[in-house]
């Protein structure tokens, strides 16, 4: 029970750290990607897409919470802003793919390109002692992964997002 109350104690404690790591983060979002002004399903679908890849309708409701109908309005209005691209399966006219455009792909590359830039400041303060202990901690997570999908019920990725983590 003590081990449960402190590993509690420390997990908050992590919890805390890491907020504040994400406000350091967060100027990444440049007046560039405000003047894009996408709405909260907008980004999330984007995200999604470049997470996972290519997703069927029903996937992409489900995901984002929405009804089928409102995941089309919100897929449209993406489509139409050269964001996404939607593509009938040629066996089964009734499933609609969805994948991110060029345009697409390079919005969320950008993104990660100014993750990355900030995030190196802020390694570059690390000696090389931490700098191994940041590694570790980040492969345990992603190794760890499978057990945490299993758990939370969450989906591997499988698109754009995913490409480079073999190489850790």
């Amino acid at each position: 029970m003590a081990d449960a109350t402190q590993n509690s104690k420390t997990i908050k404690k992590i919890l805390k750290l890491l907020d504040k790591v994400f406000w350091e983060l967060h100027p990444l979002l440049t007046r560039e990607w405000y003047a894009l002004n996408l709405t909260m399903a907008q980004f999330k679908l984007i995200t999604l897409l470049f997470q996972r890849g290519q997703c069927r309708m029903g996937e992409i409701a489900d995901d984002l919470g929405l009804t089928l109908a409102s995941a089309t309005g919100v897929v449209e209005r993406m489509v139409l802003r050269g964001f996404v691209v939607r593509e009938k399966n040629p066996h089964d006219r009734r499933i609609v793919y969805c994948r991110l455009s060029r345009k697409g792909e390079n919005l969320m590359e950008s993104y990660r390109e100014l993750y990355h830039e900030r995030m190196g400041d802020f390694l570059k303060l690390l000696d090389a002692k931490q700098l191994q202990l940041v590694k570790d901690v980040a492969k345990e997570f992603i190794e760890g992964n499978g057990k945490l999908v299993d758990k939370m019920g969450a989906a591997q990725g499988k698109g754009k997002a995913a490409d480079n983590n073999s190489n850790y």
